[in-house]
């Protein structure tokens, strides 16, 4: 029976943090440039990182809102006056942008997480 149950237990925390996951919108770098190129204003920039990294070395995105995604939950009442727009949420690799798009998504926001983050879009456009 412990047998079983040691078998069983690693496949169900796979099978959760996988769907969970898969449910998230995602955008790519090259979808987000059309879009920041087009100068749509039915999306709204997240940046999810530090004040630090924002005006760091990869740079920011023009006229992104900064909320580092650790502030997310508490700060939720700042993005209401924004309901009616896209979030591209976006970090340096994805990983906490994931984290965000998460918390907005269930807060009844429509949010993509932008793959790959700042690096890939740098890696993509190392010009932009």
């Amino acid at each position: 029976m412990n047998r079983l149950i040691l078998l069983i237990f690693p496949l169900l925390i796979f099978s959760c943090s996988s769907s969970s996951t898969e449910e998230l919108n995602s955008i790519t770098v090259e979808e987000v440039k059309k879009i920041i190129d087009a100068d749509s204003e039915e999306y709204l920039l997240l940046d999810v990182r530090t004040l630090e990294e924002y005006y760091g070395d990869l740079g920011h995105l023009p006229d992104a809102k900064l909320i580092p995604y650790n502030e997310i939950a508490n700060r939720i009442d700042e993005l209401s006056e924004q309901k009616d727009k896209k979030i591209i949420a976006y970090c340096r690799s994805g990983r906490r942008s994931a984290i965000a798009t998460k918390i907005l998504k269930e807060n009844g926001f429509e949010v993509y997480n932008m793959i790959g983050g700042m690096k890939k879009l740098k890696e993509v456009y190392p010009n932009y």
